[in-house]
C-alpha cells in the first residue's frame, strides 16, 4: 500500500498510516478535511475491514459518500 498521499477520484486523496500491526488509510476532501478512514486489520475477533466516518445530517455512510464524494463504493467498500 502506499504510504504517500495519492488522488482516489476528483473529490478524495488518500494517505497510508502503519500503527502497529494495523494498516489505516485516511481519505481527505479536497480542503485536507478528513472525510473517512477504512481500518484493513483483521483477526479471528475483527473479520471485516472497518469503515470510521463521522454521522452526515442521519444520512447512511453510502450515501454520503456516493452523492457527494462521487465514490465508487466498491473500491473502498469493507468486506
Amino acid at each position: 500500500m502506499p504510504s504517500a498521499r495519492e488522488n482516489v477520484n476528483q473529490f478524495l486523496s488518500f494517505a497510508d498510516i502503519k500503527v502497529q500491526d494495523a494498516i489505516l488509510r485516511a481519505f481527505y476532501d479536497k480542503n485536507d478535511a478528513l472525510v473517512f478512514v477504512l481500518d484493513f486489520y483483521t483477526s479471528p475477533i475483527k473479520p471485516n475491514v472497518l469503515l470510521v466516518m463521522n454521522p452526515v445530517d442521519g444520512r447512511k455512510w453510502d450515501d454520503v459518500l456516493v452523492n457527494d464524494f462521487d465514490v465508487d463504493l466498491e473500491t473502498i467498500r469493507p468486506k
